[in-house]
Parts: structure tokens; C-alpha cells; sequence
């Protein structure tokens, strides 16, 4: 594969991305704004700064962009923050990549846009935006901004539109996390009712794999592609699943932590068809993954 510069590869999924490309031996360049990403050259600098962006696409014909805010539960009372990062970083990259003539840009967008849906049907890329999040809003805005870049100026993109997305080395909120967290400490987990706050949990060995593939794909029929573990499940079948590896975990009911909105189970067709996409690593495998990187950090080498 030509050279790839990854954004954003210090967090959970961009450095697990530029992790697996050094290893396959393709040229790798990852930026960021926290310095000491990992065992490939990076660099400290921030998507949203144009020029730095025009000079790191030059002679890279492909990029993925995941350098953003993480999710909606982050930033809540800075909302320009939010926007800065998404859509300033999102802006930049787009122009530069625009500007390089890049072969392909992946950029990372997320289920966040699909907010409350009328049914829990199963939702195809097709489905009605409706963000409840100012995160949903800044990547809805930004896959609109995308959009336009493909339509107007023929920019080569992808843009995967990821569940909830867990693994070692997550470094911001993840509810998997603390419900082990606590479970090991003895603490008291709420719990909302079966039937309810439903999620969709994707392990980032999977999500890279769908960057990877969408990077390679020789040809895209559409430009939005859904990509999740395939796996639906509430709140208290997620608490069942935690208390069989953590034999301390007590629960209690209480209201729906935060979810990913009122939406059925992402269809995952298309990502399947154009790019190849089957997810590989089941829920129960990542939690038990996750278990032991929280119960022993060093034995894992990478921490929770």
C-alpha cells in the first residue's frame, strides 16, 4: 500500500490503525495533539491546522482522518470546542487531501447521526439523520461538508459511520470500563430496565479492520458505510454478560446510562459488499479482553 497519514494516533482507534500499517510494512506518518503515540514516526500537531495538513498529505496519496472529539459524552458544557475539533479538523483534512489530489481518505463519522429513529427496524446508511448529541450534529454537519467534496470537487472518500467503539487503550469515558471498575471494587452498578437503552458495540480490532479495507477497497458504491460488531444488546444483558467475568459485579436497577439514541441494529450490507467487512471479534471475546487489561494492566502491556 502507498504511504498512509493517520490523524488522531494517539486515540483508541487511530493508533491501533497506524499500529497495524507499520506492521504490514506500509509508510506510516501518524499526527496528534498528545506526543508518544506508539512504535510508529508521528508527530505532535493539530488536524485543524491547514497548512501543517497541506504538507503532510504531500506524497501521501492516503489518509484516515479519526482525529476528533470521541463521543457525546465528552466536552458537554464547550460546545465550540466540540465543533473545532470535528468540524475544524474535519475542514482542514478534507481541503488538504483536496489540494494533494489523494487516492483515498477514510474519515471516521459515527452512529451519533442517526439519533432517535421511529422504529427499532434495522437501520440501512439510507435511514433519516437525526442527532440528539452537538457531537451527532458536528459529524452529521461534517458528512454533509464531506459530501460536498465528492459531489464538487471529486474527492476520493469513505466515511464509516461506527457504533460504540471499546477496546484497550481507550483513554476518554467507556461505560464497559467502569462497570468493571466497579465490579472489582465492590461498588454498586445502576442498571436500567430489560428491554430498554439498547447499544452496539464494535471492538476496535474490527473498526480497524473496516479503515483498512475501506482504505485498499478498488471501488465504492456509495459514501457512507455503517460498521459495528453486530451486536445489539441492553443494559441488563450487558451487566449479565460483565457479572459472569466479574463474580463481584452487583447491579441494581436505575435510570439508562447513556445511549446511542432510540435506533435498531445497524445493517451492515453494504459494508459487507464494497468493502469486504465481516466483524471478527465477538462481544463476549473483547469483554473478556477488556476484564483483563483492567484486572492487570501490565500483563497486557497497553492498560484499559
Amino acid at each position: 500500500m502507498d504511504p498512509v497519514l493517520v490523524t488522531g494516533c494517539s486515540g483508541l482507534i487511530g493508533h491501533r490503525v497506524a499500529e497495524r500499517l507499520q506492521l504490514a510494512g506500509v509508510d506510516v506518518l501518524g499526527v496528534d495533539l498528545r506526543p508518544g503515540a506508539g512504535p510508529f514516526p508521528s508527530i505532535v500537531g493539530d488536524a485543524a491546522d491547514l497548512p501543517l495538513m497541506r504538507r503532510l498529505t504531500q506524497g501521501r496519496p492516503n489518509v484516515v482522518h479519526s482525529g476528533a472529539v470521541s463521543g457525546p459524552m465528552l466536552m458537554l458544557d464547550n460546545p465550540h470546542g466540540i465543533a473545532q475539533a470535528n468540524l475544524g479538523g474535519a475542514m482542514a483534512v478534507f481541503e488538504a487531501c483536496r489540494q494533494a489530489g489523494v487516492r483515498r481518505l477514510v474519515w471516521l463519522s459515527s452512529i451519533a447521526v442517526y439519533g432517535d429513529q421511529p422504529t427499532l427496524d434495522p437501520i440501512p446508511e439510507t435511514a433519516a439523520v437525526n442527532p440528539q448529541s452537538f457531537y451527532g450534529h458536528t459529524k452529521a454537519a461534517g458528512e454533509l461538508l464531506l459530501h460536498g467534496y465528492v459531489a464538487k470537487y471529486g474527492l476520493n472518500a469513505v466515511a464509516l459511520r461506527l457504533s460504540s467503539v471499546f477496546g484497550l487503550r481507550r483513554q476518554t469515558e467507556c461505560r464497559l470500563r467502569s462497570t468493571i471498575e466497579a465490579g472489582l471494587a465492590g461498588r454498586l452498578v445502576t442498571v436500567a430496565a430489560e428491554g430498554t437503552s439498547f447499544r452496539q458495540y464494535l471492538h476496535v480490532d474490527d473498526a480497524a479492520d473496516a479503515v483498512l479495507l475501506a482504505l485498499s477497497a478498488s471501488a465504492t458504491s456509495q459514501l457512507f458505510y455503517n460498521v459495528t460488531g453486530g451486536t445489539y444488546v441492553t443494559e441488563a444483558t450487558l451487566a449479565a454478560m460483565l457479572q459472569d467475568l466479574v463474580p463481584g459485579l452487583v447491579t441494581a436497577p436505575g435510570p439508562p446510562a447513556w445511549n446511542e439514541g432510540y435506533l435498531g441494529p445497524l445493517l451492515l450490507e453494504a459494508a459487507r459488499r464494497d468493502l469486504g467487512y465481516v466483524p471478527r471479534v465477538s462481544l463476549r471475546d473483547g469483554l473478556m479482553e477488556l476484564v483483563a487489561g483492567v484486572r492487570q494492566p501490565e500483563a497486557t502491556g497497553k492498560g484499559p
